[in-house]
């Protein structure tokens, strides 16, 4: 199964999408400023709205 991964602001008020994972490539994302971000994934086929 293949991953989307969205990026937010603190808040959590603003996604955007910041990557794809197929379901062929080892499953890890970096992200340089991890720690000005919120993020979720989601199944590709299966995305749901953040909580």
């Amino acid at each position: 199964m293949g991953y989307r991964i969205y990026r937010g602001d603190k808040a959590g008020s603003k996604f955007e999408k910041a990557g794809s994972i197929s379901s062929h490539e080892r499953k890890s994302f970096t992200d340089e400023n991890a720690a000005d971000h919120v993020y979720y994934v989601t199944a590709i086929g299966q995305e749901s709205e953040p909580f």
